[in-house]
């Protein structure tokens, strides 16, 4: 009887030493016991495999799988993971660190792996508690506690193949400034909502009255394993994409990443170690056609008869009074409107600097674009503008021999670049 009890007794110690070179690493962390660990777990909790967080209302679970996943379950039902399943390491737990980071790691015996991190390590900073929250709405918060319960990160922030976005979804930035919403009009936007008021600075223009590019709107937005990111109608049909489909990888996943900037970007990252890798597009990167429907150029960017041609003009039949819109978001940083002559036989006219009535916006990139020879300004000196609104209509007024669009891209204040050198958002001409 004695060697039994000695047997189970060492058995203790064991179990007892194995823990405590598993966890050490995080110092004082709190070792889960538990299955369900409420809705919040505060900085320096270790979330072993099949322990989980639990809504308030019951409704939502967020586990940390055998797998490597971290899953968020409604009702039973998946609707969001970090896409982190992989066979790479023996075992997988989760950390809510006390420096703010929230981390998945793989453990190999002593060593361990981040395979994918919240991106959220501020230091550990004496008075700062930082605590993982998840809500009845569904939404995994880390909270700063100290500076008003603040928002420094949310699981809404990244999808990936597995999460789709359907009318009246949303995305929030990590930060909460920024929101990207697809809305019942079909159309995806990106909203600052750091103010009283929302301001929208990016949408994808797949409503049904921009006419005369859409005859359906969209229904679903979809970051596929191929890493292209594509907004399908009712019917399924892709009428908006980003061009950016370079095929599913073993071991990869592609993302797609509302920044704390207020920019959407598609990001290749690994499933077996953390880290974002390409970047394969991005939202303030992409430029809308300056004159939907208008394609024709008659003029390229490049010397033309012995001069510096800054631009390219846009003109076909029938191009005269129509929209002008702004190629991306932005501020109205000139305008002229004081060019009375619309008529494209004064060669030399000089009104506002040869330009006639122009409007140029510089971008949140710092980037700008110039819309000349217009008949009307539709936009004033200082208004935001979203990408896809009109700023004016197209004319003939200043140095013009007939109607046209002088549309010119400014890498910076002062440097000129081709505009045929940008990408333009498919079916936006």
């Amino acid at each position: 009887m004695t060697k039994v009890k000695n047997n189970k007794l060492i058995s203790l110690i064991i179990a007892f030493v194995v823990s405590f070179s598993v966890f050490s690493v995080f110092e004082n962390a709190t070792v889960n016991a538990a299955s369900s660990l409420g809705s919040v777990i505060d900085g320096g909790t270790v979330i072993s495999a099949g322990n989980y967080l639990l809504s308030p209302n019951g409704v939502y679970k967020a586990v940390m799988q055998t797998d490597g996943n971290f899953v968020i379950y409604k009702n039973g039902n998946l609707i969001w993971c970090t896409a982190t399943h992989t066979s790479a390491f023996p075992s997988y737990y989760a950390a809510m660190q006390t420096d703010g980071n929230f981390v998945i790691y793989g453990q190999n015996g002593t060593s361990k792996t981040a395979v994918w991190a919240s991106q959220t390590c501020k230091g550990a900073v004496s008075g700062y508690k930082y605590q993982l929250r998840l809500n009845n709405s569904g939404r995994l918060d880390i909270i700063n506690t100290k500076n008003s319960s603040a928002l420094i990160w949310n699981n809404t922030s990244q999808i990936n193949y597995i999460r789709n976005l359907y009318v009246g979804d949303t995305m929030l930035s990590p930060n909460g400034k920024y929101k990207a919403q697809l809305q019942t009009d079909g159309n995806f936007v990106i909203y600052d909502i750091s103010t009283s008021s929302a301001k929208p600075i990016w949408n994808s223009r797949t409503f049904i009255s921009d006419s005369p590019l859409r005859a359906t709107k969209g229904t679903s937005v979809k970051m596929q394993q191929d890493g292209h990111l594509v907004i399908y109608d009712s019917s399924n049909k892709a009428i908006w994409y980003s061009k950016t489909a370079v095929g599913a990888q073993s071991g990869y996943v592609y993302k797609l990443i509302l920044t704390d900037n207020g920019t959407l970007e598609i990001r290749k990252c690994n499933k077996n170690k953390f880290g974002f890798l390409d970047t394969l597009w991005t939202s303030n990167k992409l430029y809308d056609w300056p004159v939907p429907g208008y394609t024709n150029i008659t003029s390229y960017y490049g010397n033309r008869n012995g001069t510096m041609h800054n631009g390219i003009d846009i003109s076909s039949s029938g191009i005269s009074g129509k929209p002008i819109i702004a190629a991306k978001a932005g501020k109205v940083i000139e305008v002229c409107t004081s060019c009375t002559h619309n008529y494209g036989k004064n060669y030399s006219c000089g009104c506002g600097g040869g330009y006639g009535n122009y409007v140029v916006i510089e971008h949140y990139d710092k980037t700008r674009t110039r819309y000349a020879h217009c008949s009307t300004v539709n936009v004033s000196l200082n208004q935001y503008v979203y990408n896809g609104q009109k700023v004016a209509t197209v004319g003939s007024t200043g140095h013009s021999t007939g109607a046209h669009l002088h549309f010119e891209v400014y890498l910076n204040a002062t440097t000129r670049t081709d505009p045929m050198a940008q990408s333009y958002t498919v079916n936006s001409k």
